[in-house]
Protein backbone atom coordinates (compact mmCIF):
# COMPACT_ATOMS: atom_id res chain seq x y z
CA UNK A 1 0.00 0.00 0.00
CA UNK A 2 2.82 2.35 0.87
CA UNK A 3 4.39 1.69 -2.53
CA UNK A 4 1.19 2.71 -4.30
CA UNK A 5 1.07 6.02 -2.42
CA UNK A 6 4.71 6.65 -3.28
CA UNK A 7 3.91 5.99 -6.94
CA UNK A 8 0.91 8.35 -6.86
CA UNK A 9 2.92 11.12 -5.18
CA UNK A 10 5.68 10.62 -7.74
CA UNK A 11 3.23 10.98 -10.63
CA UNK A 12 1.80 14.13 -9.07
CA UNK A 13 5.28 15.62 -8.73
CA UNK A 14 6.06 14.80 -12.37
CA UNK A 15 2.84 16.52 -13.45
CA UNK A 16 3.72 19.59 -11.38
CA UNK A 17 7.22 19.76 -12.89
CA UNK A 18 5.82 19.36 -16.43
CA UNK A 19 3.17 22.04 -15.79
CA UNK A 20 5.75 24.47 -14.40
CA UNK A 21 8.08 23.87 -17.31
CA UNK A 22 5.25 24.44 -19.79
CA UNK A 23 4.17 27.59 -17.97
CA UNK A 24 7.77 28.80 -17.86
CA UNK A 25 8.07 28.37 -21.62
CA UNK A 26 4.91 30.37 -22.13
CA UNK A 27 6.48 33.26 -20.19
CA UNK A 28 9.11 33.80 -22.85
CA UNK A 29 7.39 35.97 -25.42
CA UNK A 30 10.73 37.57 -26.29
CA UNK A 31 11.50 34.39 -28.28
CA UNK A 32 8.69 35.39 -30.67
CA UNK A 33 10.03 38.92 -31.13
CA UNK A 34 12.17 39.29 -34.22
CA UNK A 35 15.89 40.03 -33.92
CA UNK A 36 15.32 43.26 -35.88
CA UNK A 37 13.00 44.59 -33.16
CA UNK A 38 15.37 43.51 -30.39
CA UNK A 39 18.26 45.22 -32.19
CA UNK A 40 16.21 48.40 -32.68
CA UNK A 41 15.56 48.67 -28.95
CA UNK A 42 19.21 48.05 -28.06
CA UNK A 43 20.29 50.77 -30.47
CA UNK A 44 17.71 53.13 -28.94
CA UNK A 45 18.87 52.36 -25.39
CA UNK A 46 22.52 52.82 -26.34
CA UNK A 47 21.79 56.26 -27.76
CA UNK A 48 19.88 57.29 -24.63
CA UNK A 49 22.61 56.32 -22.14
CA UNK A 50 25.65 57.20 -24.26
CA UNK A 51 25.90 60.80 -22.93
CA UNK A 52 26.33 59.35 -19.42
CA UNK A 53 29.19 57.13 -20.56
CA UNK A 54 27.14 53.98 -19.99
CA UNK A 55 27.44 50.98 -22.28
CA UNK A 56 24.76 48.34 -22.91
CA UNK A 57 25.93 44.72 -22.74
CA UNK A 58 22.54 43.08 -23.27
CA UNK A 59 18.95 44.15 -23.72
CA UNK A 60 15.57 42.57 -24.34
CA UNK A 61 11.99 43.54 -25.02
CA UNK A 62 8.95 41.39 -24.28
CA UNK A 63 5.19 41.42 -23.79
CA UNK A 64 4.38 43.54 -26.82
CA UNK A 65 0.95 45.17 -26.61
CA UNK A 66 -0.60 46.74 -29.69
CA UNK A 67 -1.50 50.38 -29.08
CA UNK A 68 -2.64 51.50 -32.51
CA UNK A 69 -2.59 50.73 -36.24
CA UNK A 70 -2.37 53.53 -38.80
CA UNK A 71 -2.91 52.57 -42.48
CA UNK A 72 -0.40 54.34 -44.72
CA UNK A 73 0.07 54.01 -48.50
CA UNK A 74 0.42 50.28 -49.27
CA UNK A 75 0.89 49.10 -45.69
CA UNK A 76 0.27 49.91 -42.06
CA UNK A 77 2.20 51.45 -39.18
CA UNK A 78 1.89 49.59 -35.87
CA UNK A 79 2.53 51.08 -32.42
CA UNK A 80 3.38 48.82 -29.46
CA UNK A 81 4.06 49.27 -25.79
CA UNK A 82 6.42 46.72 -24.27
CA UNK A 83 8.37 45.66 -21.23
CA UNK A 84 12.13 45.83 -21.37
CA UNK A 85 15.32 45.04 -19.56
CA UNK A 86 18.87 46.22 -20.05
CA UNK A 87 22.16 45.00 -18.61
CA UNK A 88 24.77 47.78 -18.59
CA UNK A 89 28.44 46.94 -19.03
CA UNK A 90 28.94 48.20 -15.47
CA UNK A 91 26.45 48.57 -12.62
CA UNK A 92 24.86 52.03 -12.48
CA UNK A 93 24.30 53.54 -9.04
CA UNK A 94 22.55 56.66 -7.80
CA UNK A 95 24.06 59.17 -5.37
CA UNK A 96 23.16 56.93 -2.41
CA UNK A 97 24.99 53.97 -3.94
CA UNK A 98 21.82 52.04 -4.80
CA UNK A 99 22.04 50.03 -8.03
CA UNK A 100 19.49 51.29 -10.57
CA UNK A 101 17.13 49.04 -12.50
CA UNK A 102 16.50 49.25 -16.26
CA UNK A 103 13.78 51.89 -16.11
CA UNK A 104 15.72 54.03 -13.62
CA UNK A 105 18.81 53.96 -15.83
CA UNK A 106 16.91 55.30 -18.84
CA UNK A 107 15.15 57.89 -16.69
CA UNK A 108 18.49 59.08 -15.31
CA UNK A 109 19.71 59.43 -18.89
CA UNK A 110 16.79 61.76 -19.64
CA UNK A 111 14.10 59.50 -21.10
CA UNK A 112 10.75 61.11 -20.30
CA UNK A 113 7.91 58.60 -20.19
CA UNK A 114 7.89 55.12 -21.67
CA UNK A 115 9.45 53.98 -24.95
CA UNK A 116 7.10 53.01 -27.78
CA UNK A 117 7.94 50.59 -30.60
CA UNK A 118 6.85 51.62 -34.09
CA UNK A 119 7.32 49.90 -37.43
CA UNK A 120 5.86 49.76 -40.93
CA UNK A 121 4.48 46.49 -42.30
CA UNK A 122 3.52 45.56 -45.85
CA UNK A 123 3.01 42.01 -47.16
CA UNK A 124 4.19 40.58 -43.82
CA UNK A 125 7.53 42.40 -44.12
CA UNK A 126 8.52 45.01 -41.56
CA UNK A 127 10.75 48.06 -42.05
CA UNK A 128 11.31 51.58 -40.71
CA UNK A 129 11.62 50.26 -37.15
CA UNK A 130 11.97 52.96 -34.52
CA UNK A 131 11.77 53.27 -30.76
CA UNK A 132 10.78 56.66 -29.40
CA UNK A 133 9.51 58.21 -26.17
CA UNK A 134 5.73 58.21 -25.82
CA UNK A 135 5.95 61.98 -25.25
CA UNK A 136 6.84 62.37 -28.94
CA UNK A 137 3.66 60.52 -29.88
CA UNK A 138 1.47 62.43 -27.42
CA UNK A 139 2.21 65.75 -29.13
CA UNK A 140 0.30 64.85 -32.31
CA UNK A 141 -1.33 61.49 -31.59
CA UNK A 142 -0.82 58.19 -33.39
CA UNK A 143 -2.19 59.36 -36.75
CA UNK A 144 -0.75 62.87 -36.46
CA UNK A 145 2.78 61.62 -35.85
CA UNK A 146 2.69 59.48 -39.00
CA UNK A 147 1.27 62.37 -41.04
CA UNK A 148 3.89 64.81 -39.78
CA UNK A 149 6.81 62.43 -40.21
CA UNK A 150 6.05 60.51 -43.39
CA UNK A 151 3.29 62.14 -45.44
CA UNK A 152 5.23 65.27 -46.38
CA UNK A 153 8.84 64.21 -46.92
CA UNK A 154 10.54 66.88 -48.98
CA UNK A 155 11.26 66.18 -52.64
CA UNK A 156 14.49 67.83 -53.75
CA UNK A 157 14.78 68.66 -57.44
CA UNK A 158 17.22 66.40 -59.25
CA UNK A 159 19.62 68.30 -61.51
CA UNK A 160 21.74 66.36 -64.00
CA UNK A 161 24.58 68.81 -63.42
CA UNK A 162 25.16 67.18 -60.03
CA UNK A 163 25.60 63.61 -61.29
CA UNK A 164 28.28 60.95 -61.47
CA UNK A 165 28.49 58.67 -64.49
CA UNK A 166 29.88 55.37 -63.23
CA UNK A 167 30.46 53.34 -66.38
CA UNK A 168 26.89 52.71 -67.63
CA UNK A 169 25.12 53.92 -64.49
CA UNK A 170 24.23 57.45 -63.41
CA UNK A 171 23.80 58.64 -59.83
CA UNK A 172 22.42 62.10 -59.13
CA UNK A 173 22.23 64.19 -56.00
CA UNK A 174 18.87 63.60 -54.24
CA UNK A 175 18.13 60.51 -56.33
CA UNK A 176 16.17 57.84 -54.45
CA UNK A 177 18.28 54.76 -53.72
CA UNK A 178 15.41 52.75 -52.20
CA UNK A 179 15.00 49.32 -53.79
CA UNK A 180 17.88 49.89 -56.22
CA UNK A 181 20.32 47.11 -57.01
CA UNK A 182 22.96 49.35 -58.60
CA UNK A 183 25.09 49.31 -55.44
CA UNK A 184 24.90 45.56 -54.83
CA UNK A 185 28.70 45.20 -54.90
CA UNK A 186 29.25 48.01 -52.39
CA UNK A 187 29.55 47.54 -48.65
CA UNK A 188 27.09 49.49 -46.52
CA UNK A 189 27.63 51.18 -43.17
CA UNK A 190 24.51 52.39 -41.36
CA UNK A 191 24.68 55.05 -38.64
CA UNK A 192 21.89 56.52 -36.54
CA UNK A 193 21.28 60.24 -36.92
CA UNK A 194 21.08 62.73 -34.06
CA UNK A 195 18.65 65.62 -33.45
CA UNK A 196 17.50 67.64 -35.24
CA UNK A 197 18.10 65.42 -38.31
CA UNK A 198 16.73 62.37 -36.49
CA UNK A 199 13.26 63.95 -36.48
CA UNK A 200 13.07 63.44 -40.25
CA UNK A 201 15.66 60.75 -41.10
CA UNK A 202 16.60 57.85 -38.85
CA UNK A 203 19.79 56.71 -40.54
CA UNK A 204 22.68 57.73 -42.75
CA UNK A 205 23.75 54.94 -45.12
CA UNK A 206 27.27 55.01 -46.54
CA UNK A 207 27.83 52.82 -49.60
CA UNK A 208 31.51 52.16 -50.34
CA UNK A 209 33.58 50.50 -53.02
CA UNK A 210 37.33 50.76 -53.38
CA UNK A 211 37.15 54.23 -54.96
CA UNK A 212 33.54 55.45 -54.67
CA UNK A 213 31.49 56.60 -51.67
CA UNK A 214 27.79 57.45 -51.79
CA UNK A 215 25.85 58.63 -48.74
CA UNK A 216 22.09 58.67 -48.42
CA UNK A 217 19.60 59.84 -45.82
CA UNK A 218 17.03 57.20 -44.91
CA UNK A 219 13.83 59.22 -44.57
CA UNK A 220 11.62 56.13 -44.96
CA UNK A 221 13.38 52.77 -45.15
CA UNK A 222 12.66 51.01 -48.43
CA UNK A 223 10.75 54.00 -49.81
CA UNK A 224 12.85 57.18 -49.57
CA UNK A 225 16.60 56.88 -49.22
CA UNK A 226 17.99 60.00 -50.89
CA UNK A 227 21.58 60.67 -52.00
CA UNK A 228 23.07 63.82 -50.49
CA UNK A 229 26.82 63.24 -50.97
CA UNK A 230 29.05 61.41 -53.48
CA UNK A 231 32.84 61.09 -53.63
CA UNK A 232 35.21 59.36 -56.02
CA UNK A 233 38.91 58.84 -56.66
CA UNK A 234 38.22 56.68 -59.72
CA UNK A 235 39.17 57.63 -63.27
CA UNK A 236 36.21 55.48 -64.42
CA UNK A 237 33.76 57.90 -62.78
CA UNK A 238 33.07 61.25 -64.44
CA UNK A 239 30.90 64.28 -63.83
CA UNK A 240 28.01 65.19 -66.10
CA UNK A 241 30.41 67.36 -68.13
CA UNK A 242 32.99 64.62 -68.49
CA UNK A 243 35.64 65.54 -65.91
CA UNK A 244 37.22 62.62 -64.06
CA UNK A 245 40.21 61.93 -61.85
CA UNK A 246 43.33 62.45 -63.94
CA UNK A 247 42.01 65.40 -65.96
CA UNK A 248 44.20 68.50 -66.00
CA UNK A 249 43.26 71.84 -64.48
CA UNK A 250 43.14 73.30 -68.00
CA UNK A 251 40.59 70.63 -69.03
CA UNK A 252 38.59 71.41 -65.89
CA UNK A 253 38.50 75.14 -66.70
CA UNK A 254 37.52 74.37 -70.29
CA UNK A 255 34.54 72.24 -69.18
CA UNK A 256 33.58 74.63 -66.38
CA UNK A 257 34.39 78.12 -67.74
CA UNK A 258 31.94 79.84 -65.38
CA UNK A 259 31.18 79.75 -61.65
CA UNK A 260 34.43 77.96 -60.80
CA UNK A 261 35.80 79.06 -57.44
CA UNK A 262 39.05 78.08 -55.72
CA UNK A 263 40.19 77.29 -52.19
CA UNK A 264 43.79 76.69 -51.15
CA UNK A 265 42.76 74.39 -48.29
CA UNK A 266 39.23 73.04 -48.71
CA UNK A 267 37.96 70.90 -45.81
CA UNK A 268 41.57 70.70 -44.57
CA UNK A 269 42.38 68.41 -47.54
CA UNK A 270 44.26 70.74 -49.87
CA UNK A 271 43.79 72.88 -52.99
CA UNK A 272 40.37 72.51 -54.56
CA UNK A 273 38.18 74.04 -57.27
CA UNK A 274 34.49 74.42 -56.53
CA UNK A 275 31.75 74.60 -59.15
CA UNK A 276 28.91 76.71 -57.70
CA UNK A 277 26.44 77.87 -60.38
CA UNK A 278 23.75 80.38 -59.47
CA UNK A 279 20.89 77.90 -59.14
CA UNK A 280 19.42 78.93 -55.76
CA UNK A 281 20.80 75.81 -54.05
CA UNK A 282 23.71 75.08 -51.72
CA UNK A 283 24.96 72.23 -53.92
CA UNK A 284 28.51 72.14 -55.21
CA UNK A 285 31.06 70.02 -57.05
CA UNK A 286 34.53 69.97 -55.49
CA UNK A 287 37.56 69.09 -57.61
CA UNK A 288 40.63 68.41 -55.47
CA UNK A 289 43.87 68.84 -57.39
CA UNK A 290 47.44 67.66 -57.02
CA UNK A 291 50.22 68.72 -59.38
CA UNK A 292 47.63 70.47 -61.59
CA UNK A 293 45.55 67.31 -62.06
CA UNK A 294 42.20 66.33 -60.55
CA UNK A 295 42.75 63.70 -57.85
CA UNK A 296 39.34 63.49 -56.14
CA UNK A 297 35.80 64.73 -56.86
CA UNK A 298 32.94 65.42 -54.46
CA UNK A 299 29.33 66.20 -55.34
CA UNK A 300 27.31 67.29 -52.32
CA UNK A 301 24.68 69.54 -50.81
CA UNK A 302 25.87 71.94 -48.10
CA UNK A 303 22.22 72.60 -47.10
CA UNK A 304 22.51 75.90 -45.22
CA UNK A 305 25.47 77.63 -46.85
CA UNK A 306 27.62 76.82 -49.85
CA UNK A 307 31.11 75.63 -49.03
CA UNK A 308 32.72 77.87 -51.64
CA UNK A 309 32.47 81.61 -52.15
CA UNK A 310 31.67 82.85 -55.62
CA UNK A 311 34.78 84.22 -57.28
CA UNK A 312 34.23 87.77 -58.48
CA UNK A 313 37.76 89.07 -58.83
CA UNK A 314 39.76 89.86 -61.95
CA UNK A 315 42.40 87.14 -61.56
CA UNK A 316 41.60 83.46 -60.96
CA UNK A 317 42.02 82.51 -57.31
CA UNK A 318 44.43 79.68 -58.11
CA UNK A 319 47.01 82.13 -59.50
CA UNK A 320 49.56 82.73 -56.77
CA UNK A 321 50.41 86.12 -55.38
CA UNK A 322 53.96 87.40 -55.95
CA UNK A 323 55.61 89.45 -53.22
CA UNK A 324 56.44 93.00 -54.29
CA UNK A 325 59.76 94.36 -53.03
CA UNK A 326 59.45 97.56 -51.02
CA UNK A 327 62.58 97.10 -48.89
CA UNK A 328 64.00 100.40 -50.21
CA UNK A 329 61.30 102.22 -48.23
CA UNK A 330 62.45 100.71 -44.94
CA UNK A 331 65.94 102.24 -45.00
CA UNK A 332 67.23 105.17 -42.94
CA UNK A 333 67.97 107.06 -46.16
CA UNK A 334 64.34 106.82 -47.25
CA UNK A 335 63.23 107.95 -43.77
CA UNK A 336 65.49 111.02 -44.04
CA UNK A 337 64.07 111.84 -47.47
CA UNK A 338 60.54 111.60 -46.07
CA UNK A 339 61.60 113.95 -43.27
CA UNK A 340 62.96 116.42 -45.84
CA UNK A 341 59.60 116.48 -47.63
CA UNK A 342 60.31 114.12 -50.52
CA UNK A 343 58.09 111.21 -51.70
CA UNK A 344 54.86 112.99 -50.77
CA UNK A 345 52.97 110.67 -53.11
CA UNK A 346 53.44 107.65 -50.80
CA UNK A 347 50.87 109.08 -48.39
CA UNK A 348 48.14 108.67 -51.01
CA UNK A 349 47.22 105.10 -52.07
CA UNK A 350 45.93 106.32 -55.44
CA UNK A 351 49.28 107.95 -56.19
CA UNK A 352 51.08 104.75 -55.21
CA UNK A 353 48.76 102.86 -57.55
CA UNK A 354 49.48 105.34 -60.36
CA UNK A 355 53.24 104.91 -59.87
CA UNK A 356 52.82 101.13 -59.99
CA UNK A 357 51.08 101.43 -63.38
CA UNK A 358 53.90 103.57 -64.74
CA UNK A 359 56.61 101.13 -63.63
CA UNK A 360 54.85 97.80 -64.29
CA UNK A 361 52.37 98.39 -67.12
CA UNK A 362 54.08 101.12 -69.08
CA UNK A 363 52.45 102.21 -72.33
CA UNK A 364 49.97 99.35 -72.67
CA UNK A 365 46.37 100.24 -73.51
CA UNK A 366 44.54 100.24 -70.16
CA UNK A 367 40.86 99.37 -70.64
CA UNK A 368 39.81 99.36 -66.98
CA UNK A 369 41.34 100.12 -63.59
CA UNK A 370 40.29 101.08 -60.10
CA UNK A 371 39.82 100.16 -56.46
CA UNK A 372 38.13 96.78 -56.06
CA UNK A 373 37.83 96.73 -52.30
CA UNK A 374 39.63 98.12 -49.30
CA UNK A 375 39.79 99.42 -45.74
CA UNK A 376 41.65 102.16 -43.89
CA UNK A 377 44.78 100.01 -43.72
CA UNK A 378 44.60 97.69 -46.77
CA UNK A 379 43.39 98.09 -50.35
CA UNK A 380 43.07 95.91 -53.44
CA UNK A 381 43.33 97.58 -56.86
CA UNK A 382 42.86 96.10 -60.33
CA UNK A 383 44.05 96.85 -63.84
CA UNK A 384 42.88 95.41 -67.17
CA UNK A 385 45.05 96.23 -70.16
CA UNK A 386 45.66 95.20 -73.75
CA UNK A 387 49.13 94.73 -75.18
CA UNK A 388 49.69 96.81 -78.27
CA UNK A 389 51.14 93.95 -80.32
CA UNK A 390 48.51 91.32 -79.50
CA UNK A 391 44.73 91.48 -79.22
CA UNK A 392 44.53 89.86 -75.79
CA UNK A 393 43.78 91.35 -72.41
CA UNK A 394 45.70 90.88 -69.18
CA UNK A 395 44.28 91.42 -65.71
CA UNK A 396 46.36 92.48 -62.71
CA UNK A 397 45.44 92.65 -59.03
CA UNK A 398 47.55 94.80 -56.71
CA UNK A 399 47.55 94.53 -52.92
CA UNK A 400 48.52 97.58 -50.92
CA UNK A 401 48.82 98.27 -47.20
CA UNK A 402 49.71 101.13 -44.87
CA UNK A 403 52.97 100.68 -42.94
CA UNK A 404 54.69 102.72 -40.23
CA UNK A 405 58.23 103.95 -40.85
CA UNK A 406 59.82 103.37 -37.48
CA UNK A 407 63.03 105.08 -38.54
CA UNK A 408 61.27 108.45 -38.85
CA UNK A 409 60.99 110.80 -35.88
CA UNK A 410 57.20 111.04 -36.18
CA UNK A 411 56.54 107.38 -37.13
CA UNK A 412 55.20 108.40 -40.53
CA UNK A 413 52.69 106.06 -42.18
CA UNK A 414 52.95 105.41 -45.91
CA UNK A 415 51.26 103.17 -48.51
CA UNK A 416 53.27 100.41 -50.20
CA UNK A 417 52.51 97.69 -52.75
CA UNK A 418 52.98 94.33 -51.00
CA UNK A 419 51.79 91.73 -53.56
CA UNK A 420 50.54 91.48 -57.10
CA UNK A 421 49.44 88.83 -59.55
CA UNK A 422 48.38 88.76 -63.17
CA UNK A 423 46.35 86.64 -65.53
CA UNK A 424 46.95 86.67 -69.26
CA UNK A 425 44.22 86.03 -71.80
CA UNK A 426 41.67 87.69 -69.51
CA UNK A 427 38.09 87.38 -70.74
Amino acid sequence: MTGIWILIVGLILLLIVFFCATKSDKKKPSADISPELQAAFKSFAEDVVKPLGIGIEESRIENLKLLSEVPFEDGVFRYYSFEYGIIPTNAVENEQGIVLNSQEILEQAGLAGNPVLLYFEVNNKISEISVLPDSRIAEAGFVGYIENRYAHIKDWEIKEEYSFLIEDDKFSLWENLAATSLLSEASKIRERTTPPLSYSAQYIDTWETEDIEIQSMVFFEGKKELIYSMKTTSSRTSTFRGICVGCSVDELKEKYPKFLSYSELFMEKGPCYGFIPRDQTARYIAFFVDEKKVCEIWIADAFDERSFEEQNGYVDEDIEWVNYDYSDKLTERYAREIYLGKHRDVFDPWQVFHNYIIHEIGTADITDKGLWRGSDDEKLFFIVYRETAIDKKTAVEVKMKKITLEKTTNNAQIWVVTKHRRQEDYK
